[in-house]
């Protein structure tokens, strides 16, 4: 069974990510790239949010599903195969996995344009998935 506290702190930390990225949202590409403070800030809060919805995939997954996974992208996958998520946008957002282990990693060198399409056209794919998560856990009740 979940744990709805633990969603609950998840989706919290994921609205604090989500609202600390807008801050940033005005930046430019090349302020990233001459800022180091804005472009950590920014990396951060996107590591946070991602971290944050991969973290809520895989207790939901675990707890109420049964299901196991290989990887954080198989997590997004899988809330899109069990209806917590819609299958589409399950797809769509899967790439934050990706994007969330080469910025804890740092592979090689982060690609900032990857980070400001994401700060600046993505943002709303972190609100979609909150509610998706709120209406899953109304279902639940």
């Amino acid at each position: 069974m979940i744990k709805r506290d633990v969603i609950k702190r998840h989706l919290k930390d994921l609205e604090q990510a989500i609202a600390e990225l807008e801050k940033y949202q005005n930046c430019s590409e090349e302020d990233l790239r001459t800022d180091l403070s804005q472009c950590w800030a920014v990396e951060h809060g996107l590591q946070i949010a991602i971290q944050n919805m991969i973290d809520i995939g895989a207790h939901i997954l675990s707890t109420d599903l049964k299901n196991d996974w290989n990887d954080y992208t198989e997590v997004i996958d899988k809330m899109g195969k069990h209806g917590l998520l819609p299958k589409a946008f399950s797809q769509k957002i899967r790439k934050f996995a990706g994007l969330r282990n080469v910025i804890m990693h740092r592979y090689l060198d982060v690609n900032l344009s990857v980070i400001y399409d994401v700060l600046k056209n993505h943002l709303d794919d972190f609100k979609n998935y909150l509610l998706y998560i709120e209406k899953y856990l109304k279902r639940r009740e």
